[in-house]
Order: C-alpha cells, then sequence, then structure tokens
C-alpha cells in the first residue's frame, strides 16, 4: 500500500486514512442527496461531514482540495452569500442555509478533485442510481395503493399529478412498505410531495440515463433505454411542466452532444433571457405560465415583483432566503408562496449580483466542457460528457420556470437557486472532465481510447488500498 503523506502515523491509522480517502466517492454523494429526504437539521450534518472527508484526504494525499477552473465564480458566490446572510432579516433561517451552501461547495472540490474513472463511476452509482431508487419507490407505493391503480393510471396519465397518484390514506397493499418509510422520515405522515422538486431528481439522472443509450452494446443501450423511459413516465405522472419541458431540454443537450452539433441546444440559452423579459415588463399574455394552486398570481406577476426587490435592492439582495418575508411584508405578496420561480431571480435575491455572476460563469463554462471531447476520452468520460450538455440545459430550463431544488419529504427551509447541491455536483463533474490528464480505471474503456498517461503516486490513491507496500 502507498504511504501515507505523514509517515510517522500509526500504521493502523495509515490504513484507516486509506480506507476512508477509498469509500469517500461512495459515501458523498448519499451525504449530498440525504437532506433532499430529512429535516432540516440534518443539512448542517451533512455539510460537516463533507468538510470533514476533505480535511481527511491531507495525511493521506497531501492537500485537502486542488486549483480548479471554477475559483473566481465560487468566490463570487462564496462572498454574495456571506452578505446574503448578513444582511438577511431572517438571519437563523439564512445561516442554516449558509451551512448547507458551504456543504455543497466543499461537495464540488471532492468531486473535482477525485479525478480517476474509478472515482466517477462510484460517483454516478448514486447520482443516477439515487432518483431511479426514488421513482420505484413512487411507482411501487403507488400500484400497491389499492387495486385500482392501473385505472387510476390509464384515466388520469400525466395530468393528475404525483399527489393524486401517491396519497397518504388508504393505503393496502402498500400499507408496510409506508409504514416503513414514515418511520424513517416522520415528515412523511405530514407534508405532501412537491411535484416540481420531485420532477427534478427525475430530470437530474435522465440526461445520463439517455447518454448510455448511444454507447456500447446492445444489450447495455437496452437496459439504459428502458431506465430512462420508466423515469420519463414516473416523471410525466408528477404532472411538473417545468419538469416536462426540462427533460425535452435534456434529451436534446444529450442528441446535439452526441452528433458534436452545439447549435442543436445552445439556442435553448435564450428561453431564461425571454422569460425575464416578459416578467420585466409584467406581461400577462402566457397563462399557462400560472401558479397552479396557490393563489391567483402567475409566474409573470411573481418575476414583476421580484424585478422591483433587485431594483430596491441592488447591490445586496434581500438576504439569503429572505425573499418570502420581503415579498409578503414589503411587495404586500401571497405568503403562501416561497419563492420567485425563477432560479436566475431567486440568485440574484439571495446573493446580489456577485452571486448571480457566478451563477451564469458555472453554467456557461460547464456548457462548454460538455461540449468540448477531449482527444482519446475513456467511455466513462464520454458518457458522462453526454450526460452533463443534457443536464446543464435541463438546469437552464427548468432554472426559468423554478427556484427550488429541494425536498422530497423534507420540510422547512428548503435550497434556493445556487444554494443547492445540484449544481455544484454539475460543476464539479465538468471539472474533472475539462482536466487533460486522464486517469483510467474503467471496466468499460472505449474502443478508440488512447494509452492514458500514468498515474502519479498520489493519484493512485484513489485506487482501493491494496496489501502492497511502497
Amino acid at each position: 500500500m502507498l504511504k501515507t503523506r505523514r509517515s510517522s502515523l500509526p500504521s493502523c491509522v495509515q490504513d484507516g486514512l486509506r480506507l476512508v480517502v477509498w469509500i469517500e466517492p461512495y459515501v458523498l454523494p448519499f451525504v449530498a442527496i440525504a437532506p433532499l429526504f430529512l429535516p432540516n437539521p440534518y443539512r448542517p450534518v451533512a455539510a460537516v461531514v463533507a468538510i470533514v472527508f476533505a480535511l481527511l484526504r491531507w495525511p493521506v494525499l497531501g492537500h485537502v482540495i486542488r486549483r480548479t477552473p471554477l475559483e473566481w465564480p465560487i468566490g463570487l458566490t462564496i462572498v454574495g452569500a456571506i452578505v446574503g446572510t448578513l444582511v438577511s432579516p431572517v438571519w437563523d433561517s439564512s445561516a442554516e442555509m449558509l451551512w448547507g451552501y458551504m456543504g455543497a461547495v466543499a461537495l464540488f472540490y471532492l468531486i473535482a478533485t477525485r479525478r480517476s474513472d474509478a472515482n466517477l463511476c462510484s460517483y454516478m452509482l448514486w447520482l443516477v442510481g439515487g432518483p431511479v431508487l426514488v421513482a420505484m419507490l413512487v411507482w411501487g407505493v403507488s400500484w400497491a395503493k389499492d387495486a385500482s391503480s392501473l385505472a387510476m393510471l390509464l384515466t388520469i396519465g400525466g395530468l393528475g399529478g404525483i399527489e393524486r397518484l401517491f396519497p397518504h390514506e388508504n393505503l393496502i397493499g402498500g400499507q408496510w412498505t409506508y409504514h416503513q418509510v414514515s418511520r424513517l422520515f416522520p415528515s412523511v405522515g405530514s407534508w405532501r410531495t412537491n411535484p416540481n422538486d420531485l420532477a427534478w431528481l427525475y430530470v437530474f439522472a435522465f440526461p445520463f440515463l439517455l447518454g448510455g443509450t448511444m454507447r456500447g452494446r446492445w444489450i447495455t443501450r437496452l437496459v439504459w433505454l428502458l431506465l430512462a423511459v420508466g423515469l420519463a413516465g414516473v416523471l410525466a405522472l408528477t404532472g411538473s411542466r417545468a419538469g416536462l419541458l426540462s427533460l425535452g431540454a435534456g434529451a436534446l443537450g444529450v442528441l446535439a452532444a452526441r452528433l458534436r452539433r452545439p447549435w442543436l441546444a445552445i439556442w435553448l440559452l435564450i428561453v431564461p433571457v425571454a422569460l425575464l423579459a416578459i416578467g420585466w415588463l409584467g406581461l400577462q399574455s402566457v397563462p399557462w405560465l400560472a401558479l397552479p394552486d396557490a393563489s391567483s398570481l402567475g409566474r409573470v406577476d411573481l418575476w414583476h415583483t421580484s424585478f422591483y426587490m433587485v431594483q430596491d435592492f441592488l447591490f445586496t439582495g434581500v438576504g439569503l432566503g429572505a425573499w418570502p418575508i420581503a415579498n409578503q411584508l414589503l411587495y404586500g405578496g401571497d405568503p403562501t408562496i416561497a419563492n420567485p420561480h425563477n432560479m436566475f431571480l431567486q440568485t440574484y435575491l439571495d446573493l446580489g449580483p456577485l452571486g448571480l455572476i457566478g451563477l451564469l460563469w458555472t453554467v456557461l463554462w460547464g456548457l462548454r466542457v460538455a461540449f468540448t471531447p477531449a482527444e482519446g476520452e475513456s467511455g466513462v468520460r464520454a458518457w458522462i460528457r453526454l450526460g452533463l450538455a443534457g443536464a446543464w440545459l435541463a438546469l437552464v430550463v427548468r432554472g426559468s420556470f423554478e427556484a427550488t431544488t429541494t425536498a422530497v419529504w423534507s420540510d422547512g427551509t428548503t435550497y434556493h437557486g445556487i444554494v443547492a447541491p445540484t449544481h455544484w455536483i454539475l460543476a464539479g463533474l465538468s471539472a474533472v472532465l475539462a482536466d487533460r490528464v486522464h486517469i483510467s480505471q474503467s471496466p468499460y474503456p472505449s474502443s478508440k481510447e488512447q494509452s492514458p498517461a500514468p498515474a502519479s503516486q498520489t493519484e493512485q490513491l484513489v485506487a482501493r488500498p491494496s496489501s502492497a507496500r511502497g
């Protein structure tokens, strides 16, 4: 086994630290996903776990983090988050969101500095497999609910929404399953699933599943295709219009990246610009932008009000997570509406102009990486690159209609705008692909793959520890 950086440590401690460094890629995605299912107090805990993992790298790798191409945008968003917390009228809630955000940034660095294909595979196991498991759970409980599940699916289709297909009462066949889930996540019993938030989990994973259908043997492609179709079907049942639109954007992005024709999909970047222009003008001519079941206000009205906030708080925003109280007290808005339903406006009002610049910088850079194939990249990296092209564009389109990337069964304060882990997960994967030093440990290399550069001793530590010394 390779020596740790500090050879003075006892052998058992060195072996323990090596083991921690090895299992880190398998644990961290779960740490990032767990706060989406657990109540608010667990979010700071997840942030602390991510930071502790980072610090434990030092004795083994000789560094905690490495430089990435995103230092400047990350720095801008961190400064914006600190300022947004200081100026916030709801300081306790903002401080908790700041904790969660720092954990998301730590997650980015942990992903961005583990560059081997083996580590990429372990990350994708959770980041793609997690949403698939949630979809399977929703399908299972919905169908086991009672004998009329099939009739409901055929009758309602994609119009009824997940809240009608997944009620919390009158469970028959699924009673045991629901009871066990309620024991693990007590908030399930008193909180209904938000279709838009649930849909984003599926949209996040869908481009990677679709990318898998374009590479490998036919049997492998068939498995990926079945998973992609199943996930899209569950997403349709949520009735989320933003989810369906972003699903289409993700599929178009994957196709454009596969054909190496970015222009087929890059035009989607005009979507947020056009919708923000509509919101700024305050037009009411797009009825399907209405916000259902919340108030008589539509998204256009929310965007228009948010532009007033931007005008009044031009340099700082209203404060991290303070949009609802500012909307209610200063602008007479509906207190039941939690955000402006636009990620870009939400980011500006949370983090100020620095945060918005950091977000736009990150998204545009991520798209550039996704649409720039590298010579001799492995099959794993080529697959992830296809998925990233779709995922970034899906994020842009969804962010034009929604601001949250949050809860399935969680309650309390939610992550808004750029203060959400999924953005930084995509950024971390993009940073790995942007590194031209290919450390390929994939069991499924591309047939056209060139010989990778030899791994340094530091990078070899990403592999499973062996009994060999040296």
